[in-house]
This record gives structure tokens, sequence and C-alpha cells, in this order.
């Protein structure tokens, strides 16, 4: 084989090699800075309020002025968790992400129970859950992440959200 060859195949098999590391490893990366960062204020398995985004201050990635948002890091290797958020007007949704950065739920106050909350327990994959009061999702590893998002439409109704976000449970399931 001439040498450019070996040097083509070298850099080809090379760059095939960073970008499914990069793939694969990239969204795991991200995610788990991410839980480190919430996770490390408040613990796994709770709530963290974060304040209303502006230019100073950003929670989430690319946040909303116009949104409120909840962040509860997962962790369900030791048993399911369960999530429950009150809904408020206009909109209010909650999304699970798995720690490589998958959406595996979306729910919103639309699809609210007739408490007017939202509510979701999260497994790991394989573990039973008997007698669900809420819909079940299941995570393909142990940890993860909870975002309840809502529209705030005044500065006034930002205080009224601040204070019924208190009242959203991110808590193993039974406690």
């Amino acid at each position: 084989m001439k040498p450019w060859m070996k040097w083509t195949l070298t850099v080809l098999i090379g760059a095939v090699l960073v970008h499914v590391a990069a793939t694969w490893a990239l969204p795991r990366v991200i995610m788990d800075v991410a839980m480190t960062r919430i996770g490390g204020e408040v613990g796994t398995n709770q709530f963290s309020h974060a304040a209303r985004a502006s230019h100073e201050f950003k929670a989430v990635v690319r946040p909303s002025p116009d949104l409120n948002y909840s962040i509860c890091v997962l962790d369900v290797g030791a048993g399911p968790v369960h999530i429950e958020a009150p809904v408020s007007t206009p909109y209010t949704s909650i999304s699970v992400f798995a720690a490589n950065t998958d959406n595996v739920f979306a729910k919103n106050d639309k699809d609210a129970a007739a408490d007017g909350t939202v509510s979701v327990i999260v497994a790991l994959e394989g573990t039973e859950i008997a007698d669900a009061t809420a819909d079940v999702v299941y995570l393909p590893g142990d940890k993860g992440l909870a975002l309840v998002r809502r529209v705030i439409t005044s500065d006034a109704q930002n205080a009224e959200l601040n204070a019924m976000r208190e009242n959203s449970i991110c808590a193993p399931l039974g406690s």
C-alpha cells in the first residue's frame, strides 16, 4: 500500500472514531455537568426553583424570561421518584430527560388531572410499579432530569407562580 493511502486511511478511521465518540459522549457530558450544577445546589430528587431568566442568569440552556423553571435532578437507582406540579394558566408542562439528553416524557396542563396537577412516576427500566396513580416513565439509566415550565404573563403573576411552585413535589415514591 502506498504511503499516502495509509495516511488517508488512518485519518479516515480516526475521524470516524472521533465522530462516534463525540456523538455518544457529548450529550452525556453536557447532561452530567447540568445535573451536577443543579444537584449540587439542592441534591437529588427535590426541586430547585430557578430565578427568572435574565441576561445575567441562565439556569437552563437558552432560557426564556417568559418562563418560570423548576428543575429536579433524578436518581431512580434506589427506587421510583414521584413528580407532581400544580398547573397554572396559561401553560404548564413537565418534561423528563434521560442522562443522555433524550426527552423521554412530556405532559402539559391540557392533560392535567381533575385536581389541577400534572403528575408522573419516574423509574428505572425493569422496575415494577404497582397501582400507579400517575403516568409511569422508565429511564434507561438511574439518572435523569425533570423540568417544569410555566408561562409568566406578568411580574405579579410570577410572584404567584413562585408561591405555587413551592407546592410541587419531586421525592422518592411513597415518601
